[in-house]
């Protein structure tokens, strides 16, 4: 894979993983949440990623300039590890 901004390959996994995690939540969210509140969960779930993200940068950089770049993608992995093990033992991973 390229180094640019733009890798069309490495868009294409960005999409392909991205997708096979979010059209089964929204979907199953639609069936979990009544309809009435479903407006606000979505509101929950759009507004704690976005007010999220300026500690998430404050803490990356700390972690970068303390203890490396590997760090940071090994903490990431771990995070994602936990999220796929919540969301694998959950009604979502069930069939």
């Amino acid at each position: 894979m390229g180094h640019g901004p733009a890798d069309p390959g490495q868009w294409f996994i960005v999409g392909t993983t991205t997708s096979t995690f979010i059209v089964p939540w929204r979907t199953y969210r639609q069936g979990a949440v009544d309809p009435e509140f479903l407006g606000r969960v979505v509101g929950l779930q759009r507004a704690i990623p976005f007010a999220a993200v300026p500690v998430s940068s404050l803490l990356g950089s700390w972690l970068v300039v303390e203890f490396g770049v590997a760090a940071l993608f090994t903490t990431i992995a771990v995070i994602q590890i936990f999220v796929w093990l919540g969301t694998h033992f959950s009604p979502l991973g069930e069939p």
